[in-house]
């Protein structure tokens, strides 16, 4: 199943793929989806005891460019629920992981300095939670550098 919502302050649309659900509702002031198998309430801190992996990938961000460019730096800042992982991608290349551990901190901003090795036109950016951990991201930075292609 694919599952669509839509931001109604923006209109930003939203796809969900591998939605388990048929029908989607509010019973007694919580979520609620059913399935073939029954009624789930959703927004629990796992599923049926097993830690709940999450998700979110950001693809072809040009950076304003159609040059090459390289990965500076990224900055998070989100409300730790566990650590994070941020993945970055170039041209549909292998993807360099980046673990962010969390410090407990209510709100925590906090660097990353990827490689400077992989080189692209077209970045993508993952973010996913550690074993269950909560995904709440308040913002995302990612600094490129266009790179200049001197020929001899």
């Amino acid at each position: 199943m694919i599952g669509y919502a839509v931001n109604l302050a923006n209109q930003a649309l939203t796809r969900y793929t591998h939605w388990p659900f048929t029908h989607l509702g509010r019973f007694q002031g919580q979520d609620i989806g059913v399935d073939g198998t029954g009624v789930y309430r959703i927004g629990a801190a796992d599923a049926a005891g097993s830690p709940i992996a999450a998700e979110v990938r950001i693809d072809g961000l040009l950076f304003g460019s159609d040059a090459l460019k390289r990965m500076l730096r990224a900055y998070i800042e989100y409300r730790p629920g566990g650590d994070l992982e941020l993945g970055l991608i170039p041209d549909e290349g292998a993807e360099a992981v980046y673990r962010i551990q969390a410090a407990g901190e209510p709100i925590e901003k906090r660097r990353v300095r990827p490689g400077r090795g992989p080189k692209a036109v077209y970045w993508s950016a993952t973010l996913r939670n550690v074993q269950g951990g909560g995904l709440d991201v308040n913002a995302l930075q990612l600094q490129a550098e266009a790179i200049s292609m001197r020929v001899g």
